[in-house]
């Protein structure tokens, strides 16, 4: 029996509606996103046997967590190094407004490949794919065998899947996941990873199309 992590991104929030770039501004989640919340938690309900509940202590994940942790009836723990990536001085602006104020920042995030990219007053790509790396190796030695739910923020789980099937953080764009969607992988050595589903909204009555 491998490592199972159930991967939650956050409800949504009006930033995210807004298209706004936020990763440690601490946002709430709209009331679409509450209802999210309750319906992912319903929805892991009938996965039964999970341990251990992790989030990231920002509002839009504690408070997905907690609608979660009662259904489940799980504590939730919060670890600050599952919070989002830092974007610092675009922190509220939009693609557009970066490109405006930030014309160089902006040309470079475009170059997935570029991992030494950082943000003013924020973290680096490598600084965040790194820290990422770190949290979820730190949960999988501590709950070998066991099966547990993370809650955390489209970056944070981007990296994590990425760097767990393929060890290459460049590759997490390609594991964005929606809100409130549910990503079930089990680890069973390192680099071979099942993934038993990915970005799951089957659950969400009226699913929101925001990435």
């Amino acid at each position: 029996m491998g490592t199972e992590l159930i991967l939650i991104r956050h409800g949504q929030t009006a930033s995210n509606m807004l298209g706004l770039i936020h990763g440690w501004t601490d946002v709430p989640l709209t009331e679409a996103g509450l209802r999210q919340a309750n319906q992912v938690a319903e929805q892991l309900s009938s996965i039964g046997g999970v341990q251990h509940l992790y989030a990231s202590p920002l509002r839009r994940a504690r408070l997905t967590a907690q609608a979660i942790s009662r259904r489940l009836g799980v504590r939730p723990i919060l670890r600050p190094d599952l919070i989002e990536m830092n974007f610092g001085d675009v922190e509220g602006y939009t693609l557009p407004g970066m490109e405006r104020d930030f014309p160089d920042l902006h040309a470079r995030i475009t170059d997935l490949r570029d991992i030494d990219v950082a943000f003013p007053n924020g973290e680096s790509r490598r600084e965040f794919h790194q820290r990422v790396s770190r949290a979820f190796d730190e949960l999988i030695a501590a709950h070998r065998g066991d099966r547990l739910i993370i809650v955390s923020h489209g970056g944070v789980i981007g990296s994590g899947i990425a760097q767990l099937t393929n060890g290459n953080a460049n590759d997490w764009q390609r594991y964005m996941v929606r809100n409130c969607s549910i990503t079930h992988v089990e680890l069973h050595a390192p680099g071979d990873v099942e993934i038993h589903c990915w970005d799951d909204i089957s659950h969400l009555d009226e699913p929101e199309r925001v990435t």
